[in-house]
């Protein structure tokens, strides 16, 4: 059970959640009753817009903000590379939230001349900065799971946008508890967090991250 928990820790790393949710809304069939609004579905935009976008997310989500906590741990900014300390968090969020925003002016300036550009796209790099701001606050409480924030915000998209397509694969939704029930499940095995902590950063992340992409 000790080695599940570790995979499942690894393989659902937060920097790597908001790539996942992208990339299942991409290439798994979805779309509108209506004609006039299939251009919202993101399985039917132009697969140099699909490279693009994932891309983007895979260099500003997981490659930067992996590379600087990187750098942080071997310097000694961090003592651990899950941020085991409740007081070091404060730089990696401050990290997260700079190459966040960073990916949202990017999508914004890239895709700014194209009038039918689905609004997830940069509405998911929006619902991680303000995820990552409602951490900040949180952490001089407890040591809210970043871990299950990210299994929040993935699970917060796919049902924003199940919620929104007439056609789309409902077992998505039953398939993202899932994940967020393993993922919070192995951080409580390993005792990294209490239930409280799972607990709010789930919630924060799937409901900031619903709200955000399915009212704007």
């Amino acid at each position: 059970m000790e080695l599940f928990s570790k995979i499942i820790s690894w393989v659902f790393l937060p920097l790597f959640m908001p790539v996942y949710a992208m990339a299942a809304v991409m290439y798994i069939p979805s779309g509108y009753a209506f004609e006039e609004m299939k251009l919202y579905s993101m399985y039917t935009i132009d697969d140099s817009w699909k490279l693009v976008t994932l891309g983007a997310y895979f260099i500003f989500t997981t490659v930067m903000p992996g590379a600087a906590f990187l750098i942080m741990y071997k310097s000694g900014i961090v003592s651990t590379p899950e941020m085991d300390d409740r007081k070091e968090r404060w730089l990696p969020m401050a990290m997260t939230i700079l190459f966040t925003g960073l990916l949202y002016f990017f999508l914004a300036r890239t895709f700014a001349p194209i009038e039918e550009i689905p609004k997830y796209i940069e509405n998911l790099a929006l619902a991680g900065i303000l995820v990552s701001l409602c951490f900040v606050p949180l952490n001089r409480w407890k040591k809210v799971s970043v871990h299950a924030a990210g299994a929040g915000i993935f699970t917060g998209f796919l049902l924003a946008y199940l919620a929104q397509h007439t056609y789309f694969s409902v077992w998505l939704a039953p398939l993202a508890l899932v994940v967020s029930g393993a993922v919070m499940t192995a951080r409580l095995y390993l005792e990294k967090h209490s239930l409280t902590e799972v607990s709010v950063g789930w919630s924060v992340g799937t409901f900031v991250t619903f709200a955000v992409n399915y009212w704007l």
